[in-house]
């Protein structure tokens, strides 16, 4: 009755997501050893099954390691492109940025630059201020990892500004302190 119809939509939704998670940890893998022309044969079945998948925080999050495996693999065109179709605004931020740091790690610094406001831009439109908060933070963390204390800094005042909107009604004390923290991180508070 109704317990197999559910084991059995379980038994798919493993099935579908175990071979996507498989075929993208072995195309990450490709990328890692110099493979790219073996990992850019697999991406596109990948970024297909991911597609396919229902609207859920796992296919968003597949769809945005797929984006950030094709950077790895020096396909920004394509990574750029699957970014800007994902719906989710916080998941095309993470996507962005992500596909930035890899521009990064090539040293198209201009091209890496423009990503990264393009991010910004997206997490501005976020609409629940506890997402944006918690996407401003990912940012934010991810100046400081790539060393740049001055965009880090410019992203925690803005986590400062949606902190005191009206729209938000969570403990502040925690957040104030959760963003001092990351301010402490980058030096401007001691």
């Amino acid at each position: 009755g109704r317990s197999t119809h559910r084991s059995q939509k379980n038994d798919k939704f493993i099935g579908f997501y175990r071979s996507i998670f498989s075929s993208w940890i072995i195309a990450e893998g490709y990328v890692e050893t110099g493979k790219n022309k073996e990992a850019l044969n697999l991406l596109p079945e990948c970024l297909r099954l991911a597609e396919e998948g229902d609207d859920s925080m796992l296919k968003l999050w597949a769809i945005t390691t797929i984006a950030e495996i094709y950077a790895k693999a020096g396909e920004f065109e394509e990574s750029i492109n699957i970014a800007e179709n994902i719906t989710a605004k916080d998941q095309k931020v993470i996507a962005l940025t992500l596909i930035a740091d890899e521009y990064l790690k090539t040293g198209q610094t201009e091209k890496a630059n423009k990503l990264k406001i393009q991010s910004q831009e997206v997490a501005g439109q976020i609409e629940d201020v506890h997402d944006k908060l918690w996407i401003y933070g990912f940012i934010a963390d991810d100046y400081i990892k790539t060393g740049d204390q001055t965009e880090a800094s410019k992203v925690l005042f803005k986590s400062l500004g949606t902190m005191y909107s009206p729209k938000y009604l969570s403990d502040r004390d925690s957040t104030s302190a959760s963003i001092s923290n990351k301010f402490a991180e980058i030096g401007e508070v001691k």
